[in-house]
């Protein structure tokens, strides 16, 4: 049996909810590479960092990301805040084309955003 990996698998741009769902690990991973190389077309190197890199972001996210969402009832106000900006990153990132996320600016818009609210208190 296939590695199971939960991660966020769409977002519906019309409720602006973000669901979430157990899908096979080559699923998440067939749509990066294929962004990667629809990005990069011939230069493969390119291709291969690009995946690398959206793979790397992409768990960084999803971890940050199930953590809220699974205290999602005991959150202080300043986790709500966090959760928010993490949930508008996603939403800001998503490749319709691809049906994928660019997981590289999720994790750079949630790291960037986190730092300023964090110095703004």
């Amino acid at each position: 049996m296939k590695k199971l990996i939960m991660i966020l698998i769409m977002v519906n741009l019309v409720l602006g909810a973000i669901t979430f769902d157990y899908v096979m690990a080559s699923d998440i991973t067939d749509a990066i590479k294929d962004r990667c190389v629809g990005r990069w077309l011939n230069n493969y190197v390119m291709a291969e960092y690009c995946y690398k890199q959206q793979l790397s972001s992409m768990y960084s996210s999803a971890r940050l990301l199930a953590v809220y969402d699974q205290n999602r009832d005991i959150l202080s106000e300043d986790q709500s805040t966090e959760l928010e900006i993490v949930e508008s990153c996603l939403k800001r990132w998503y490749d319709v084309d691809y049906n994928s996320f660019d997981y590289v600016m999720v994790s750079y818009c949630i790291d960037g955003q986190l730092k300023a609210f964090n110095n703004m208190k």
